[in-house]
């Protein structure tokens, strides 16, 4: 979770400084850790915002971290901005806004424009253009191609949170099904990803990652990742693995695995939808993403997972 957080940072360094620190104490000795390589930054018109991420390696575990930035705002994101919901094909397997979103919400949104992807599918046209902008036109697709040549046998972890999941989630399907990198140099770990695709997207999430780590994890009543609400256009659907912690997510504390379906029942989908909440959504392993990212990722022993 602090290399997700410390996306929301305009620098990332303080976080990857605590991160190394905290991993020498673990390890009980002083090793290279993630250092930055590179941060990205442009205007996503698709999401009304600036979308940024950050690429660090670890030449020490031999891993190199592509993370991307969710939203600052997700309520206003949600109200204002949300594209409901275009779809897009993913190659090779009108808007609407409103300002009361609660009322909005509870009358079913339904509406995502779809468009095609490349590994199979269709994904949100608004997350599609925006990882296009961070991947392409920010210059990071091109600065993976120039990491994979170099380290040969590393690991490609792809993070997210809240928006910047879905991204992640693009990305890393991206990067096995343009066989830019083979399906286990790769793992996806996502925190509070709303839904990104339609059902054969997510099949092809699924079928693509078979051989390495796919977990989205998801925060007890955390409302992102029950959006948007499924319809007979767009047939959104998660990926598995689901990862949901029906609790405070404090170190140590108990979770289920939901493995054979992204939609499964017995994880957050056993949630009532009038319980579900935003609050939950800035908040994962005791901390507020956002500020804890922006402060520097301290008390890093109180938090677990990447």
């Amino acid at each position: 979770m602090p290399l997700v957080a410390a996306a929301y940072s305009d620098d990332p360094n303080p976080c990857l400084s605590n991160i190394a620190k905290y991993w020498n104490k673990l390890e009980n000795e002083t090793v290279n850790k993630p250092t930055l390589y590179r941060q990205y930054s442009i205007n996503c018109n698709s999401l009304n915002d600036t979308c940024t991420g950050f690429i660090a390696v670890d030449e020490f575990s031999r891993y190199v971290f592509v993370v991307f930035k969710g939203t600052t705002n997700f309520k206003q994101f949600y109200e204002q901005n949300w594209n409901y919901v275009e779809m897009v094909p993913f190659l090779g397997g009108g808007k609407v806004s409103t300002t009361n979103f609660k009322q909005f919400y509870e009358q079913n949104w339904n509406y995502v424009e779809m468009v095609p992807f490349l590994g199979g599918g269709k994904v949100s046209k608004q997350f599609f253009d925006a990882f296009n902008a961070i991947w392409i036109e920010a210059g990071m697709k091109d600065d993976v191609l120039t990491l994979k040549n170099k380290y040969l046998d590393y690991t490609f972890h792809i993070l997210g949170h809240s928006v910047g999941g879905a991204m992640a989630s693009i990305a890393a399907t991206t990067l096995i099904s343009t066989r830019i990198l083979p399906s286990d140099w790769v793992s996806l770990h996502t925190f509070g990803q709303p839904r990104t695709g339609d059902k054969n997207y997510a099949y092809a999430v699924e079928g693509f990652m078979i051989f390495s780590l796919a977990t989205r994890v998801i925060h007890n009543h955390d409302l992102v990742p029950h959006l948007p609400v499924p319809s007979n256009q767009s047939n959104l659907y998660h990926h598995i693995v689901e990862s949901w912690y029906p609790n405070d997510m404090q170190v140590g504390a108990e979770y289920i695995d939901c493995r054979h379906d992204g939609e499964d029942p017995k994880c957050s989908n056993s949630l009532a939808r009038k319980t579900l909440t935003f609050d939950d959504h800035y908040s994962y392993y005791g901390r507020n993403m956002i500020d804890y990212g922006i402060n520097g990722c301290s008390d890093l022993g109180m938090v677990s997972s990447i």
